[in-house]
């Protein structure tokens, strides 16, 4: 009997969890407008993760008794994906255009935001690299290093999941202002 409710636990941990890495997983919403165009987080994934975060934490109530770690688990993982996540995928926004991209992107509380115009810049930079997990292994990142004319300032721009969706259309609007473009890395 003990084994039928640890399973079953687990069974509703590994539920949430999927729910919750299918929404966050990527499904963005491209928007055409004039010739601009906006990538988004699709109107269902903060939704389910919402949802994941309202469920989350019943469920580590009950879990808590059978299994404190999987339910103490959830009942963190609850207020982290309400408070953090949930705000993160309604705000987080990249739109591009003939003359510039705009981004923004992380905590709702303390976002990284970036508005770079095509004709300041004398060379965009796509980086890849290689960055130690913590636990020893590595995995692999992009970012967009953004280099002015004026040679004194650059942005750097992470290539989350909507920059990455964006980033082949930068790189070509970019192209077309006259902006070299330069692969680096692996």
């Amino acid at each position: 009997m003990h084994t039928h409710n640890t399973t079953r636990g687990r069974l509703a941990a590994v539920s949430i969890a999927t729910g919750i890495l299918l929404g966050a997983g990527g499904c963005v919403d491209t928007t055409v407008s004039g010739d601009a165009t906006t990538y988004d987080y699709s109107w269902w994934v903060p939704l389910v993760t919402l949802v994941s975060s309202l469920v989350a934490f019943p469920i580590g109530l009950v879990m808590r008794k059978r299994s404190g770690r999987i339910g103490g688990g959830l009942m963190v993982m609850s207020p982290v994906l309400a408070f953090l996540v949930f705000p993160m995928l309604l705000l987080d926004k990249v739109k591009v255009d003939a003359q510039h991209f705009e981004d923004r992107y992380g905590f709702w509380f303390a976002p990284s935001r970036h508005n770079v115009r095509f004709d300041d810049l004398k060379e965009i930079r796509l980086v890849t690299y290689q960055q130690r997990t913590r636990r020893g292994g590595r995995t692999t990142k992009q970012k967009l290093v953004c280099i002015h004319k004026d040679a004194g300032t650059q942005d750097t721009v992470q290539l989350g999941t909507l920059v990455k969706e964006a980033a082949p259309e930068i790189l070509r609007r970019a192209g077309e202002r006259g902006v070299t473009i330069t692969e680096e890395g692996q």
